[in-house]
């Protein structure tokens, strides 16, 4: 579990945010539940965080899960149990075996955006989650 005094802002285990539009200038770190707009210079979603919405910022690192729009300038960690799903950019990636990526991903420079800033809603649609996996079904993992 995370030290809340390490980060300028955090979301416990237990926390749920709706409807957020945070700014921070620093680490913000999510273990709870997050649904808004976060800007942060840092992001770390724990395992058992979530983000739904639209992220900003330099470096995310992702244990837990993340859908929405992400738009990052630098470098976008994805964990083993991580799950990054939506419209998707970056400086760099960083990929771990069994990390899941699904939707749309750019790298910043080749999106024409350079990171940094998060731009529409990304919302998923029914062909992109499927109701039912097949077991062993592992096409969107790293």
């Amino acid at each position: 579990m995370a030290d809340a005094s390490e980060h300028q802002f955090y979301v416990g285990p237990e926390t749920v945010v709706e409807d957020a539009a945070v700014k921070v200038a620093g680490t913000a770190r999510v273990d709870g539940a997050l649904r808004g707009a976060l800007q942060a210079t840092h992001l770390i979603v724990g395992e058992t965080g979530r983000v739904t919405g639209t992220v900003a910022g330099e470096t995310a690192d992702v244990m837990g899960t993340v859908e929405g729009t992400v738009a990052l300038s630098g470098q976008l960690a994805v964990r083993s149990s991580g799950l990054v799903e939506g419209r998707v950019s970056y400086g760099s990636l960083a990929v771990e075996a069994g990390a899941r990526l699904v939707g749309d991903l750019a790298n910043g420079e080749a999106a024409g955006q350079g990171g940094g800033t998060a731009r529409g809603a990304w919302r998923p649609s029914r062909t992109t989650r499927p109701a039912h996996r097949p077991a062993g079904r592992t096409t969107d993992e790293v």
